[in-house]
């Protein structure tokens, strides 16, 4: 893969070419690997001018102000362990790890000074030739607690000590001073060395990189290149492409959520598809019947009232039909687009199955529905849409009535369970096979699978009752044997009681 990776978005001619040229045009000009590329590339020298900074305009100042702290150090354990009887070894390791010279002294004679088997210690030669006389006056002058003071030692030379002064001790009237001489070692030659040392380590980190920067930014760019590919391929309809986000956490995460947008966008063309093809199939047979049954009316019944009576009722009841398919359309259209809103009250479920139970007496009467409600409990008082509960009840329970086998037993069941009503309605109808259950809260299920003119749903009634149940967020289902029936049901939770009026 090129670092100017070039797409080529292959199907059908579309209108927006004009777009998809501008967004080709991005992709070649801005890839995400040249990208990362150049980030990580200016992230290596930051980091390498950071260090020649460091090493080059700063490592003077830092090595002062460590030389610094080294003598506060020294001289805070001097003080610490001055009068006990472990001073003296304490004094010793201090000057082995140490290239100081300390010296402790009062106005008369000299307590302590570090001793060398080197005759050339130039900070022996330093500190005996050095006059404090200076520092322990304003050391009493000031009343300061220490002094620090930088000092060249050699006239000829630029090598430099610092000095350390502090009274130690303030007894009997006699003032016991404590002196640490540490060397400043020039670094100038030093730093001449680093830098050298640098370049080499700059040339070679930069090189490494760089390759490390080319094989990180393919790395990370391959799987999103691969995304943007499949991405385009179903922005053009073809919707058995597969995502592949195999790399990092992040694109595998945005892949399996590509892959089930692809299968939802896929299961909404076929409905779209099945949704078109079954409104146009339910349209046209009415619409046609309507217009037959109206030339027939015009040309031969017209002056028959017996048949003209037949004719206008068969009008008539398809004329129902369409309307009942158009307010089916029109009721899902509004919760699917959530601008029906739900006018919530308390509702009797028991009371509202009752009465839907009863709008189906027709059936019971002519012909010979065994039709009940049966309830396990006293109290289904639920918060809800009493309006769209019972249409709930009444799709449901004409669903069992349509698929109903010759017993035609359909039976209302309600259970309290405390915090939550279960409602379920049973059949003993056809079935439902298990590869279906999930698609028959579809628009159509029934027309797709089953598109017959004996079935005088709009196919539409599941659907709608499915929104319903998403509205008022309840739990839903179905449980179904092929064969021996069908059993839909849904639960719904209670009002939880207010805790300040309970306690109160």
């Amino acid at each position: 893969m090129s670092l100017n990776t070039k797409w080529k978005f292959s199907g059908r001619k579309r209108n927006d070419d004009d777009l998809d040229r501008r967004v080709q045009d991005t992709v070649k000009s801005k890839p995400m690997s040249a990208r990362i590329f150049k980030y990580f590339v200016v992230f290596t020298c930051t980091i390498m001018i950071l260090l020649w900074a460091m090493q080059i305009l700063f490592l003077q100042t830092f090595y002062q102000q460590m030389k610094i702290k080294e003598l506060y150090d020294t001289a805070a354990e001097i003080q610490k362990n001055y009068g006990r009887e472990s001073f003296s070894s304490i004094m010793t390791n201090l000057t082995v790890k140490s290239d100081m010279y300390i010296q402790i002294d009062n106005s008369n004679a000299i307590l302590y000074a570090t001793t060398s088997d080197n005759p050339g210690d130039r900070m022996n030669a330093f500190a005996s030739k050095y006059d404090t006389e200076e520092l322990k006056e304003r050391l009493l002058k000031d009343k300061s607690d220490y002094i620090v003071v930088k000092k060249q030692m050699y006239n000829s030379s630029n090598a430099e000590a610092m000095i350390y002064a502090s009274i130690l001790d303030d007894a009997d009237g006699v003032v016991t001073y404590l002196f640490i001489y540490a060397p400043l070692t020039a670094v100038g030659s030093t730093i001449n060395i680093l830098g050298r040392m640098l370049v080499w380590i700059t040339c070679i980190s930069i090189i490494f990189g760089v390759f490390m920067s080319m094989i990180i930014a393919r790395r990370l760019a391959r799987p999103v290149n691969s995304l943007t590919a499949s991405a385009a391929r179903l922005a053009e309809g073809n919707y058995e492409v597969n995502f592949d986000g195999s790399g990092t956490a992040e694109t595998e995460e945005l892949a399996a959520t590509l892959n089930y947008a692809e299968a939802e966008l896929s299961k909404s063309d076929k409905l779209q598809k099945d949704l078109i093809a079954n409104v146009s199939h339910d349209l046209k047979t009415p619409l046609t019947m309507v217009k037959s049954y109206a030339e027939m009316i015009r040309d031969i019944s017209g002056n028959n009232p017996e048949k003209r009576e037949r004719h206008l009722n068969v009008i008539i009841s398809e004329a129902d039909r369409l309307n009942d398919l158009v307010n089916d359309l029109t009721v899902l259209s509004k919760m699917q687009a959530k601008v029906d809103d739900l006018n919530v009250e308390e509702v009797d479920l028991k009371k509202a199955a009752e009465e839907a139970v009863d709008s189906f007496s027709l059936h019971k009467e002519q012909d010979n529905f065994d039709m009940s409600v049966e309830a396990d409990g006293e109290d289904f008082v639920v918060e809800g849409d009493k309006g769209k509960l019972r249409q709930v009840f009444a799709n449901l329970i004409g669903n069992a009535v349509r698929y109903s086998s010759d017993d035609k037993y359909v039976k209302v069941i309600l259970k309290d369970c405390g915090s939550y009503v279960r409602c379920e309605v049973e059949d003993h109808g056809q079935g439902i096979p298990e590869e279906d259950i999930e698609s028959i809260w579809d628009r159509y299920y029934q027309s797709s699978r089953n598109h017959s003119r004996t079935s005088k749903g709009s196919g539409l009634g599941l659907s709608i009752v499915k929104q319903i149940f998403i509205l008022h967020h309840a739990r839903y289902g179905v449980e179904s044997t092929p064969g021996e029936g069908s059993c839909f049901w849904f639960e719904l939770d209670r009002k939880q009681p207010d805790r300040g009026s309970s306690e109160s």
